[in-house]
């Protein structure tokens, strides 16, 4: 197995960094670590996905959305946040979501969690505690 571990940051003076993950056999893998300065390390935070400005609009309009609990399948979320200029099909908002879990949670108190059953797939939101919403 072959780790790559490029250690770069979005922003020279930042705290995030990727870390990829390639081997031969199997596909590769890429992680979103944050550095926590409390304790002096890196944390991993979520899977990472391709369009990181398309994550930053994801995190804002989900925190202005999201005022009570909400559960829903993938296109019925879809069609709640169509009416921003943030355009993604179900599957890919589902798997934007599942990437970005550990942020929603750590920096936003947004609880996601999935259930299939043999008729649907949902998706339920729900704040942990209040948090600060972005200033769009």
């Amino acid at each position: 197995m072959k780790a790559e571990i490029p250690n770069y940051t979005r922003r020279r003076t930042g705290d995030g960094a990727k870390l990829t993950i390639t081997n031969r056999d199997t596909e590769g893998f890429c992680f979103n670590l944050r550095f926590d300065k409390e304790v002096c390390r890196r944390e991993f935070i979520g899977n990472s996905i391709d369009g990181d400005e398309d994550e930053d609009a994801l995190i804002c309009l989900l925190d202005d959305f999201l005022k009570d609990d909400w559960s829903g399948t993938a296109t019925e979320l879809c069609g709640e946040l169509s009416g921003s200029n943030f355009d993604l099909n179900p599957a890919t908002l589902t798997k934007k979501l599942k990437a970005m879990s550990g942020l929603f949670r750590k920096d936003f108190h947004i609880l996601i969690d999935f259930e299939r059953t043999r008729s649907s797939r949902r998706i339920f939101l729900r704040r942990e505690q209040d948090a600060l919403r972005c200033d769009g």
